[in-house]
C-alpha cells in the first residue's frame, strides 16, 4: 500500500476497523480526518468494529459542519462556513443519513457509515507549482439499493413516472440503472408527502458540493459518485452539475438535452459486474481559497 494511502487509512481510522497493519511512523501531517463514524446497530449498545460510536445522525451532522469548518481554516487563506453555510451541510448530511435509515431496510432501521478527509498534496496550473487542498466524504449504507427503494415507493403517481422512464430506456439500459437515475431527481421520494421531506435530497447534494468546489481550474471541478447494487452513476465534466426549470425542479438525467426522453450517456451512467448490497456515496471537491476569498468579498459588496 502507498505511503499516502496509509496515511489516510491511519487518519480517518479505517485500518482500525478493517483491522489492517500499517507503518509505524505515518505522520499524517499533510491530511485532516473527518474519522469513521458508524450508526449504534439497533439492540445493542456499543458496536465493537466501529472507530467512534455515533448513535445518531443529528450528532454526526454537528461533527462533519465543525470537521469542514476547519478544512477551511486550514487553507493558505483562513476561511469559515457562514452561518447558512453551516446550514446547508447539517441539513444535507442529516439527509443523507435520515435516508440511510430509513430507506435502505424495510423496517426504515437501516445502518450507515461516514468517513472523509481533506488532503493537501503539491500541483501544477500552468507550470506554476500549488498546494492543493482534496476533500473527499463517503457515506455507505448497508440494505436496500437505490432502485429497490424506490420500487416500493407509496404513491401511484411516482410508479408510473418511473415505470415510462424504464419503458423508454430499457433495451439500452437495466431497469435497476434507470430507477437509480429516476430516483435522484427533485420531487421523487418512496414515501407520501406527510412521511417525506419532498425528494429533493440528493440535488441539494449536488448543489453544496458544487458550491464549496467552486474554482476556475477545470481540472479541480467537484465529481459525485455513486454505486447501488449494479449501478454505477458519475457526476463530473459536463454532468457534475444540476439543471433548473422555471418551477425550479432540479434534474440531472446525463444527456445533453436533460431529458427523460433521451437515454443518459454511457460513460456516467452504466452497470457493474459487481453488486454493492446497498448504496455507496462519495463526494470529491476542492477548496480554492483565492476562489472562495472572492465569491464571498463579492457578496459582501
Amino acid at each position: 500500500m502507498a505511503p499516502p494511502v496509509q496515511k489516510v487509512f491511519d487518519a480517518v481510522g479505517l485500518a482500525q476497523y478493517m483491522d489492517i497493519s500499517l507503518a509505524a511512523d505515518n505522520d499524517n501531517v499533510d491530511v485532516w480526518s473527518f474519522r469513521l463514524r458508524e450508526r449504534r446497530k439497533q439492540g445493542t449498545s456499543f458496536n465493537q468494529n466501529s472507530v467512534i460510536n455515533a448513535p445518531t445522525f443529528s450528532k454526526v451532522s454537528d461533527d462533519l459542519v465543525e470537521t469542514i469548518d476547519d478544512w477551511l481554516g486550514a487553507l493558505k487563506k483562513p476561511l469559515e462556513l457562514s452561518g447558512e453555510g453551516k446550514y446547508r451541510v447539517n441539513n444535507i448530511v442529516t439527509e443523507i443519513l435520515n435516508n440511510a435509515e430509513r430507506h435502505s431496510s424495510q423496517d426504515r432501521d437501516g445502518n450507515w457509515v461516514v468517513a472523509g478527509f481533506m488532503a493537501r498534496r503539491s500541483g501544477h496550473i500552468a507550470d506554476v507549482e500549488i498546494d492543493t487542498y482534496a476533500c473527499h466524504i463517503a457515506f455507505v449504507s448497508t440494505g436496500m439499493t437505490i432502485a429497490e427503494s424506490i420500487s416500493r415507493a407509496e404513491t401511484n403517481e411516482t410508479l408510473k413516472r418511473l415505470n415510462t422512464y424504464i419503458q423508454k430506456h430499457k433495451n439500452s439500459f437495466s431497469e435497476e440503472t434507470l430507477s437509480t437515475v429516476f430516483a435522484l431527481q427533485d420531487g421523487i421520494s418512496r414515501f407520501t408527502q406527510s412521511k417525506s421531506k419532498g425528494g429533493v435530497g440528493f440535488m441539494d447534494v449536488i448543489e453544496l458540493v458544487n458550491d464549496l468546489g467552486s474554482t476556475n481550474h477545470k481540472c479541480f471541478s467537484p465529481s459525485i459518485s455513486i454505486i447501488s447494487g449494479n449501478t454505477c452513476i458519475l457526476l463530473k465534466d459536463n454532468y457534475n452539475s444540476m439543471h433548473q426549470n422555471k418551477d425550479g425542479i432540479r434534474s440531472q438525467f446525463f444527456n445533453p438535452s436533460n431529458s427523460l426522453d433521451f437515454p443518459p450517456d454511457y460513460n456516467y451512467v452504466f452497470s457493474t459486474k459487481q453488486k454493492i448490497p446497498g448504496t455507496v456515496i462519495s463526494l470529491r471537491f476542492y477548496l480554492d481559497s483565492d476562489y472562495l476569498s472572492k465569491t464571498a468579498s463579492d457578496e459582501n459588496d
